[in-house]
């Protein structure tokens, strides 16, 4: 997991979920964090292990990604999935 930048833009939400078709990579970008790169698995991961995002919320938010062929996902302060959107 390679961090890209720091940032402390404001954000609707607290972490935000995106993925890179071209390089077939995942961002996670977090409020007032920062934002980090890398595979699906190790975007899990630091959701999981670091940012206390629960699995389900991780798997909903990728399903939803999948079902309506969009590119970035929202989640709340508590971590729990918002909502996708295209990018």
């Amino acid at each position: 997991m390679e961090k890209i930048f720091d940032f402390n833009g404001k954000s609707s939400s607290r972490i935000r979920l995106r993925y890179i078709p071209t390089r077939n990579v995942f961002q996670i970008h977090v409020h007032k964090q920062g934002a980090w790169e890398g595979s699906l698995k190790e975007v899990w991961q630091v959701m999981y292990w670091d940012l206390d995002v629960r699995a389900r919320e991780v798997k909903l938010a990728l399903n939803e990604m999948k079902k309506n062929h969009h590119l970035v996902a929202d989640f709340g302060i508590s971590g729990n999935f918002i909502c996708t959107f295209e990018d």
